[in-house]
């Protein structure tokens, strides 16, 4: 049963990722694009029109090679020896037309607007889109050949979108073969390590004055997946696994005299059990496997900045032991009787050992919210580090009601009252884009 619950909370919670979609390009931006490709498609048909080597003719050269962006590559369709699918770098070929047609060129081009296609890359802000172009052309090459081509060539385009609407629009491809589609994705894995301080926490039992409490060292390991909203948040899921300890001890404690610990002894008669000289060191552990579902936020999509996680983690039991040694000198006190019972080791009343490893029955859910503020570092194109405190506070009364064993808190002290994990330490995370 808590197999199939654990399986169920990861499917639901990625199918909430999934659920979310971001709309990468308005119908404003689209005919924003369709209108930047129709003036560079124009202005290239303008620029490749060539009388002669005239002042005029270079000047359009050169603006042709504004058209292009950085790193641009151009089959040479002007070659009348070279294969059209090998490409060239953009300044190479107008430096080619430059040297080569001198005695003029006329180029017409001819396109439907309705055939762009946009993509995405897997920058997560760089666009691009291809379209299919007729060229026709007409020159005398220096070689004395007539050059009269009638092909077809795809221009692939690259910008950037912003809420300010779209920028950086230039012509990165003139190539023969069809673009691969690459589409952006939207969706990241990631591994974290999180040392903890953990506390296995009771306001009762950490402050009460006969015990002393402390953490102990915990940890969290989780496998998550990240789903971009937009450039600043995005919600994530995964699977993991959590560790929270906690040490009670009880040290010279004396309760002689005190009616307060009542017992039942083997024989049905209540009494009640006087402790000196306790010493007694109890320690406890819980283990889970955690689903979280959480909102990120990073201030600048690359690059360092500060980038905060919230969220919930959804836990559920594996382990819950606890192991005590020490010992405890224990008297009886039967009111019944008026009489006071000691050196008796049938019924305990003796110098007893403690020395016990077991469960310890507690509630096999645990709810719990988390926090962490850090930074954010680059490490290459697909991945990003992320370093940050971390702080999880369990929300779940794990309900201590039962007894551990004979010394134990519950025993001698009383109600611990609510029972929940906290943990605080420094969350290391590497992400990956898929």
């Amino acid at each position: 049963m808590l197999r199939k619950t654990i399986i169920l909370s990861f499917i639901l919670s990625v199918c909430i990722l999934n659920g979310y979609s971001q709309q990468e390009i308005s119908v404003q931006q689209r005919y924003d694009i369709e209108a930047n490709v129709n003036e560079f498609l124009n202005s290239f048909e303008k620029y490749l029109n060539l009388e002669s080597s005239t002042e005029n003719d270079m000047n359009n050269l050169a603006e042709l090679e504004k058209l292009f962006g950085k790193d641009a590559r151009a089959s040479n369709f002007l070659d009348p020896v070279q294969s059209k699918s090998v490409q060239i770098p953009a300044k190479t070929f107008a430096d080619y037309i430059r040297l080569n047609y001198t005695s003029g060129l006329s180029t017409s081009l001819s396109w439907d607007i309705q055939k762009l296609i946009v993509s995405e890359t897997q920058d997560m802000q760089l666009h691009s889109v291809y379209l299919p172009v007729g060229i026709t052309a007409l020159g005398i090459h220096r070689s004395q050949k007539i050059v009269n081509i009638s092909e077809s060539y795809y221009f692939v385009f690259h910008f950037k979108v912003s809420d300010s609407g779209i920028s950086g629009f230039r012509l990165s491809s003139i190539q023969q073969s069809r673009p691969l589609k690459i589409r952006k994705s939207n969706n990241y894995m990631g591994f974290c390590a999180t040392p903890l301080y953990s506390i296995i926490y009771s306001k009762n039992i950490f402050s009460s004055s006969d015990w002393d409490a402390n953490g102990r060292f915990g940890y969290h390991f989780s496998l998550h997946f990240n789903h971009k909203l937009n450039n600043h948040f995005s919600l994530s899921t995964g699977i993991g696994f959590s560790k929270y300890q906690s040490e009670y001890r009880l040290t010279d404690f004396n309760n002689e005299n005190i009616n307060t610990i009542e017992r039942v002894d083997k024989d049905d008669d209540e009494y009640f059990a006087y402790y000196t000289g306790t010493n007694i060191d109890e320690w406890n552990c819980l283990s889970f496997i955690d689903i979280p579902i959480g909102v990120n936020y990073r201030s600048t999509e690359k690059g360092l900045g500060i980038a905060v996680q919230a969220g919930f983690n959804l836990s559920f039991m594996v382990s819950s032991f606890f192991e005590a040694d020490g010992s405890a000198t224990i008297k009886g006190y039967y009111p019944e009787y008026r009489v006071i019972l000691y050196d008796i080791p049938e019924y305990g009343f003796t110098e007893n050992p403690v020395d016990t490893t077991s469960d310890w029955n507690l509630n096999q859910f645990n709810l719990s919210a988390f926090v962490s503020l850090g930074v954010q570092i680059p490490a290459g194109d697909k991945f990003t580090i992320y370093v940050g405190p971390y702080f999880a506070a369990g929300l779940t009364d794990l309900v201590y009601n039962k007894v551990k064993h004979r010394d134990d808190f519950l025993s001698i002290s009383g109600d611990p009252g609510k029972l929940t994990t906290r943990g605080i330490g420094l969350r290391f995370e590497l992400l990956m884009k898929l």
